[in-house]
């Protein structure tokens, strides 16, 4: 829900297909990835590396990362977008959604 945006169901719902895909598709093939990028450089240190142990360090560098560039999140409400901006609780929900 941080990742995604608060009060917003598209964004929870991208924040959760995102984090699920950097930790099991990209972690799990990174060490393919660093130990032909090692193979063909002749760095042979990158083919030791395991990144399967680094899963919930990846997942906090994420939220703090997203917490400090994006605070509303990747996909805002547009009522959270407005308070945040604002400040505060400065105009009501009614005239953000344009029904006031």
């Amino acid at each position: 829900m941080v990742l995604g945006g608060i009060g917003s169901i598209t964004g929870a719902a991208v924040g959760g297909l995102l984090i699920s895909f950097i930790i099991f598709w990209i972690l799990p093939h990174a060490q393919e990835w660093s130990t032909t990028l090692g193979n063909n450089t002749g760095f042979t240190a990158l083919s030791t590396v395991d990144y399967s142990k680094y899963v919930y360090i990846v997942y906090g560098v994420i939220l703090v990362g997203i917490m400090l560039l994006r605070p509303a999140g990747l996909i805002p409400s547009r009522a959270r977008k407005v308070e945040l901006q604002a400040g505060g609780e400065s105009e009501s929900l009614a005239a953000v959604r344009g029904k006031a």
